[in-house]
């Protein structure tokens, strides 16, 4: 039951900043979709926190445009609370 942290540098044409993000969006969306709504109820699941930060990295990018300061995303996704126990077969018919 560890946390798992996920950065992207948002760097680059804005379209290609926005589909990062959306990508990185979309897996957080599956992974709720996991917990509350699993494939196999047979399976544990866990209920977990997210927390994203921008922060500027340390240094500067060089560009054909020049220098740039650099920002990252950050997310990391933390388990909250104990592991919720697999469903019963049984349940599944009702």
């Amino acid at each position: 039951g560890e946390g798992v942290a996920v950065e992207t540098i948002l760097l680059g044409d804005e379209k290609l900043r926005r589909l990062r993000i959306a990508i990185m969006a979309q897996a957080l969306t599956r992974a709720h979709h996991w917990q509350v709504l699993p494939n196999e109820p047979t399976r544990p699941t866990r209920l977990f926190r997210c927390v994203s930060d921008v922060r500027t990295a340390e240094g500067f990018v060089h560009s054909a445009k020049g220098d740039a300061e650099c920002h990252v995303l950050s997310i990391e996704v933390l388990p909250h609370g104990p592991k919720v126990p697999p469903k019963d077969d049984t349940e599944q018919g009702e």
